[in-house]
């Protein structure tokens, strides 16, 4: 089967999502259960599985609370196949925005409008599409929408 490798930047609220999941999960903070369950017991936790969802939970807890947190990134494969969902996303105009958010940083649609020579209503609609699957993030500063691409990379596996 040949699989698409999305490669996402997480932002901020991306990964306090990670930290509140895990939060809910053991009904619990990091801190919490590092003091209950962690300490002593690492080697069980291993067997039940549940140590590398801590070191995944330690992990983002503590690029939040750096003052400048790495840029962090997160792959997601999906099948290839049936590939008419996939051609609807990532059509030849949807995958040159991606291309053009990424070279030339556009301050605005109208702005990425113009540099794609398209209309702008065209451009707002693919944009709307990119939001949805999560590859494009729409900032609002005040009139102006600047759209920034979340992809820092698309591959095809075999």
């Amino acid at each position: 089967m040949i699989y698409l490798k999305i490669t996402k930047k997480l932002t901020r609220e991306d990964i306090l999502s990670k930290i509140k999941f895990f939060e809910e999960k053991y009904k619990m903070s990091l801190d919490e259960f590092e003091k209950k369950v962690v300490k002593g017991h690492e080697e069980e936790l291993d067997e039940k599985g549940i140590y590398s969802e801590y070191e995944e939970w330690k992990y983002y807890t503590d690029a939040i609370r750096k003052k400048n947190p790495p840029a962090m990134e997160e792959s997601v494969v999906r099948p290839l196949y049936p590939i008419k969902p996939t051609l609807e996303i990532f059509t030849e105009k949807r995958l040159k925005v991606l291309e053009t958010l990424a070279d030339r940083n556009p301050s605005s649609i109208s702005q990425l409008s113009k540099l794609l020579k398209r209309d702008r209503g065209s451009v707002r609609a693919d944009l709307e599409i990119l939001s949805r699957e999560n590859l494009v993030t729409l900032k609002r500063h005040g009139k102006i929408v600047k759209p920034i691409s979340r992809v820092s990379k698309i591959e095809i596996e075999l």
